[in-house]
């Protein structure tokens, strides 16, 4: 994982940009779900490498808010 900048955001701010990072998991999330669920659809199965690597990078983003507060 690359280093973070220090970056200087207020207490709010940060609130809501870790607030959208987990509203975008959370939709990659279900997304993902809908997509293993239904894997005989030629559609789903164009677009799953896709979500797969959405998936990743929103995990990471999300574990990086969650984990900075106790740094």
């Amino acid at each position: 994982m690359q280093e973070v900048k220090s970056y200087n955001f207020s207490e709010k701010e940060f609130q809501k940009i870790a607030k959208l990072a987990d509203n975008i998991h959370n939709t990659i999330v279900v997304l993902k779900g809908f997509c293993e669920n239904n894997p005989y659809s030629p559609d789903f199965r164009h677009i799953n490498p896709v979500v797969d690597l959405l998936f990743d990078n929103s995990d990471e983003l999300t574990t990086i808010f969650i984990a900075y507060p106790e740094e």
